[in-house]
């Protein structure tokens, strides 16, 4: 199903996915330097 979608996508439609595997998610990078505040939902504990 991945690959018959990646055939009949377009170039533009996967441009934003990093394909090369270069993923970082260390505590280092994963700071908020934006300010950006979680939504308040009370179901949600943050760990």
């Amino acid at each position: 199903m991945l690959i018959e979608a990646i055939r009949n996508g377009s170039v533009a439609t996967w441009a934003h996915f990093n394909l090369h595997g270069e993923f970082d998610f260390s505590d280092e990078r994963m700071v908020d330097s934006m300010g950006l505040t979680p939504p308040k939902n009370p179901d949600l504990e943050l760990g």
